[in-house]
């Protein structure tokens, strides 16, 4: 049951009011305090975009993750112009919602930029992600989604062969450079894990082939 966002409402960049009891559900959730006055939040933001593209959008099945921006802005306006200009395709909850003062109080919220991993109940799998996303990159999401205690319908080989922070970091450059990205990592992990379904499964057809032909030459008595 999705509780942290539970009787609130939440926006996406369309400015489409959204409901989280469906956006969220079976899903585990980043919380992103930020704000656009603040360099370090600026300097994060877009290693965190190519993070969530890498997961949600470019992933088949999609990640079962989902960031909403809480943010430390000092305006609706400001708000606004960070998310739209620098965000990924996350949500988040509005500025007027008094309910990020609470959040800041619930995950003792000092500083920004602050990337809070939470459960579907908001209980905190770690407070640490932005430094988790810069060392290990996309393999922490394997960590995060074993700790989440949902129904997962994710590939299992996330996190093994997956893009490093330093890849992560590089791709970041090259979309700030304009420069086409190398062939993601991303990718790489689940082609593999087809092509060994594949040989697995021609190795049981020549195993089921070998025992027909064993029982021909050893037919039961009787």
């Amino acid at each position: 049951m999705v509780e942290v966002f539970s009787g609130r409402t939440l926006v996406n960049k369309d400015g489409d009011f959204v409901e989280p009891e469906e956006a969220l559900r079976n899903k585990v959730v980043g919380i992103y305090f930020s704000a656009g006055w603040c360099p370090p939040c600026r300097d994060f933001t877009p290693v965190l975009c190519d993070f969530y593209t890498e997961l949600v959008e470019e992933s088949e099945p999609a990640a079962q993750f989902e960031i909403v921006f809480v943010s430390s802005d000092k305006s609706t306006e400001d708000m606004v112009e960070y998310y739209h200009d620098m965000h990924g395709d996350w949500l988040a909850l509005p500025w007027t919602d008094d309910y990020k003062c609470e959040l800041r109080q619930r995950y003792n919220i000092t500083t920004v930029p602050k990337l809070v991993i939470v459960k579907e109940n908001g209980d905190v799998i770690t407070d640490k992600g932005r430094k988790q996303i810069r060392d290990r990159g996309l393999a922490c999401f394997r960590t995060w989604l074993d700790a989440a205690e949902i129904f997962q319908n994710f590939m299992a080989s996330v996190g093994r062969g997956a893009a490093s922070g330093s890849d992560i970091r590089t791709r970041t450059r090259d979309r700030s450079t304009g420069t086409k990205p190398p062939t993601s990592a991303w990718t790489e992990p689940l082609e593999q894990e087809e092509n060994n379904m594949k040989k697995l499964s021609q190795t049981v057809k020549a195993l089921s082939c070998n025992i027909a032909f064993f029982n021909s030459l050893h037919p039961p008595a009787g």
